[in-house]
């Protein structure tokens, strides 16, 4: 019976060892627990943050596509508006209003044609002014030609006729 006071002195020291541990090991888990706490916490933060991050790049991804979209129907429309609006000028007659294009698409290049349409049409109508003039000087030549013929020829009556009573 002797070794049992040491024995239970042995225990109550491996008790108390391993209650002081078991406290500790709580501790530690309750620590461990906060920080497991903290981080999902900054997790789902960080998940939130990325979550509105990833909707603001798509809203400015969207807003950055639709100005894109906008200046692309934009630069095909507006040059198809000015040459309807050359076709219709120079349908109407309007030679002198000048086109300037530049660039290589279809549409200016339509603008282009309008340009050297017009072009044409205005050395047509410049010609055809100069024909008419020159036929307009023509035609006031043969009038004052036929009037000096029809005097001649009215003197070469009137002496025709007084020859002819005497």
């Amino acid at each position: 019976e002797a070794g049992q006071p040491a024995e239970a002195a042995t225990q109550e020291a491996f008790s108390g060892a391993f209650s002081e541990l078991e406290d500790r090991l709580g501790k530690l888990s309750d620590v461990i627990l906060q920080h497991a706490e903290a981080q999902t916490v900054g997790a789902r933060s960080l998940g939130d943050s990325a979550g509105t991050l990833t909707l603001l790049v798509l809203v400015l991804g969207l807003a950055a596509m639709t100005a894109a979209a906008a200046w692309v129907v934009r630069a095909l429309t507006r040059p198809m508006a000015e040459a309807v609006d050359a076709a219709e000028r120079l349908a109407q007659g309007d030679l002198a209003t000048a086109l300037y294009a530049q660039g290589t698409d279809e549409t200016i290049q339509l603008l282009n044609a309008l340009a050297r349409m017009r072009e044409a049409f205005t050395g047509i109508v410049r010609n055809v002014k100069a024909n008419a003039e020159s036929v307009a000087t023509a035609s006031a030549q043969i009038a004052s030609g036929n009037q000096d013929l029809s005097q001649r020829t009215e003197q070469q009556a009137s002496a025709l006729q007084q020859t002819a009573a005497t």
